[in-house]
């Protein structure tokens, strides 16, 4: 018979398998929160079914920050789809679209029958992606420029001071590679 939690009440269970341990938590407020500890993978998931963001999306946005904080190492296997969503208790369609946009953006790569890898990083996908970034943000700075009554010359001027001044915004630019006659002189 389940016990009715009081106000400010909460109740915590731990459920351990060889190599993943679950937090349940319980509070008199009806949410409910699943922690999912994977530690051969030192992978730390936390989802809130009240939370206003969908749960795949509190899954990409942890995956994406253990990649990026390097908890998470290239090759790094992650739990099955399957496997995840039982023990966070939440939906196979949640994780399954969490891994698709994570596959997608190029964070996770699945390999059918091994399981699913943190992917390692691909310079070039990386530079098309960053492409893609800039040319948004001019085109968003062009229309911005355009209803300010700004010509392509003032446009230009002001990418030109913007380009200059990069340095105080993200620090010094790496050197550009030489070529070997200039290494030779």
């Amino acid at each position: 018979m389940p016990r009715y939690l009081q106000a400010g009440e909460e109740d915590r269970a731990f459920v351990t398998i060889p190599g993943l341990r679950v937090e349940l938590w319980r509070f008199a407020l009806d949410i409910a929160v699943s922690t999912v500890y994977i530690n051969r993978h030192n992978m730390l998931l936390h989802v809130t079914t009240t939370s206003e963001t969908p749960l795949y999306q509190q899954i990409i946005d942890q995956v994406r920050a253990l990649v990026a904080a390097g908890a998470l190492a290239p090759g790094a296997p992650l739990p099955s789809i399957r496997a995840l969503a039982a023990e966070l208790a939440i939906s196979v369609i949640s994780v399954k679209r969490a891994y698709l946009e994570l596959e997608h953006l190029g964070i996770i790569r699945s390999q059918q029958g091994r399981g699913t890898f943190v992917a390692s990083p691909d310079p070039e996908r990386e530079r098309s992606r960053l492409d893609a970034m800039v040319h948004r943000g001019l085109s968003v700075a062009a229309v911005d420029a355009g209803y300010a009554g700004w010509n392509a010359g003032e446009f230009a001027a002001a990418a030109d001071q913007a380009w200059r001044g990069r340095e105080s915004l993200s620090g010094p630019t790496p050197p550009q590679s030489t070529s070997n006659e200039d290494e030779r002189s």
